[in-house]
């Protein structure tokens, strides 16, 4: 039984038959689409799309993120299929356009972080011990924030 061995990732880029090429050859291929619709579109829309691929059938992906973006892609359309060109160099016949929008960063619920008194305790301690001034003043200002145990 033969066992695989890692091999250099330039000699797995040159065998045109592995999956590894064939996704560099493709994310090329977008790359280069992609700056050359860039270059057929107003600088305001630039930001705005983005290419997800061309279809073997005549058909351009683009993405962007608002209805009134998508708009203005439809009236750019056939200047659009003129610039790019699909794996097997036709241009596009038409466009097809889908809306996501761009989803803010989900903000979790904020932790209110307490410091015990010990904690600061242990804190004021260890500023005594520190021979630098500055982290000595640091782990002093740390042990001030420090809330009052509550007795119950």
């Amino acid at each position: 039984m033969r066992t695989k061995r890692p091999q250099p990732v330039d000699r797995v880029l040159a065998n045109p038959r592995s999956m590894l090429a064939q996704l560099k050859n493709e994310a090329d291929h977008l790359r280069t689409q992609q700056a050359a619709l860039h270059g057929a579109l107003p600088e305001a829309l630039r930001p705005r799309c983005q290419l997800a691929r061309v279809e073997d059938n005549g058909e351009l992906l683009l993405v962007t993120d608002t209805p009134a973006a998508a708009s203005q892609l439809r009236y750019l359309g056939a200047s659009l299929c003129d610039r790019v060109t699909g794996r097997r160099g036709r241009s596009p016949t038409r466009v097809r356009i889908r809306i996501e929008p761009q989803r803010a960063p989900r903000e979790g619920p904020k932790q209110e972080r307490k410091l015990s008194q010990t904690a600061a305790s242990h804190l004021s301690a260890a500023a005594r011990h520190q021979p630098n001034e500055r982290i000595r003043q640091a782990l002093l200002r740390l042990a001030s924030r420090a809330t009052p145990d509550k007795k119950t």
